[in-house]
């Protein structure tokens, strides 16, 4: 699919700045680089050149047309240049993208730009375009407000996917842990004619410890470096300093997001935990010590109370936030190379396990002070 990225000129003349002046880190080559990996056929029009819109849109024939909007100053340029693609190209899907435009896209929702990327556009673009030639629907793509019959749509942020891909992997991770857990207790206990009690061990186990410990660790593996990777590479092309140079914070712009959404996902996840290893324990109940489903859930409902379950979704919140603050910070001291994003992304991993398990540790002592 043909793909047209353009750069409009930000008009530097009306403000006294030279034709070249442009606050602008690589991040176009970068989404350009992702199409060529998907199969699409991108090409980089910087029109500061005085290259025609309407010539290049018509040589080119593209599907979608992204224009970057990096400044406040542009957002004329950018509705102008939409408009130009439009009249030569009015099947074309228009999509406009960069920082001002991820901070400020009100200005952009003109009746000529189709979408906006309020995320990684190196993710977004692509995307679009995949959606696109396959069929999918647009309001599928994360990071995009989207223009529909009903007015603009906001797409779920990045972040909130990256929770729900862990569902899966968590849910088949807790269930093992809880048949294993319910296989040695069951084992254990038969000694001394106490397997009945096997209920009682999944239960605490689980409620309490294991189903908020396991998320955690799984997010600090996949999400912490996940934040650490991204936000490092932006630290790489140097798009922090960017976003500084606009004016904007960088804290509220990356990390505030980010850490808004891990204490959304992962108490939720922490539940989907619990259940599932409260399954899996009971899988093994029944086919080892033939106890009933029935017989299962009532010993967990008599001999379970709430305050067991509001234990370990109560550790959930804090473990997200230190989760979501270590993966941020590590990105934040990228030095600039891609060696530099792999040790800082290794070290968020592992300062986020050792923080996750040592205020479990901590918490653990306090709830048995307090005989929670």
């Amino acid at each position: 699919m043909n793909v047209l990225l353009l750069r409009p000129d930000p008009g530097n003349e009306r403000f006294g700045l030279g034709p070249f002046f442009r606050v602008e880190p690589l991040g176009i080559e970068y989404v350009a680089a992702a199409l060529r990996e998907r199969g699409h056929e991108p090409t980089i029009v910087d029109l500061r050149f005085g290259h025609s819109v309407g010539s290049w849109v018509r040589r080119t024939r593209p599907r979608v047309v992204g224009i970057s909007c990096m400044h406040a100053l542009e957002y004329d340029r950018v509705i102008e240049t939409a408009r130009e693609v439009r009249r030569a190209a009015p099947d074309a899907f228009i999509l406009a993208g960069g920082h001002a435009a991820a901070a400020f896209p009100q200005p952009l929702e003109s009746a000529e730009i189709d979408a906006i990327c309020t995320d990684d556009g190196e993710e977004i673009v692509p995307a679009v375009a995949e959606a696109l030639r396959t069929g999918r629907p647009l309001t599928e793509v994360p990071g995009l407000r989207v223009k529909t019959r009903d007015g603009w749509t906001v797409t779920a942020p990045l972040e909130d996917r990256t929770g729900l891909d862990a569902v899966p992997i968590l849910a088949l991770l807790s269930f093992m842990v809880g048949a294993v857990v319910a296989f040695l207790g069951s084992t254990a206990l038969a000694s001394y004619g106490a397997s009945i009690f096997t209920v009682d061990l999944i239960g605490f186990a689980f409620l309490r410890e294991f189903g908020v410990l396991l998320t955690a660790i799984l997010l600090a593996g996949r999400t912490a470096s996940a934040f650490t990777a991204q936000i490092g590479s932006m630290k790489a092309r140097e798009e922090i300093d960017a976003i500084r140079t606009l004016g904007l914070d960088p804290i509220e712009l990356l990390v505030l997001p980010r850490v808004l959404a891990l204490l959304v996902s992962l108490p939720l996840l922490t539940f989907i935990a619990m259940i599932a290893g409260i399954v899996g324990g009971g899988v093994v109940c029944l086919a080892v010590l033939k106890m009933s489903p029935s017989m299962f859930l009532s010993m967990l409902q008599q001999d379970m109370s709430l305050t067991q379950f509001l234990v370990g979704m109560g550790k959930a919140p804090v473990f997200a936030f230190m989760i979501g603050v270590i993966g941020c910070m590590e990105g934040f001291k990228v030095s600039g190379s891609a060696q530099s994003v792999g040790e800082h992304t290794t070290s968020a991993v592992v300062q986020s396990i050792f923080v996750v398990i040592l205020l479990d540790a901590l918490a653990a002592l306090f709830y048995m002070e307090m005989g929670w």
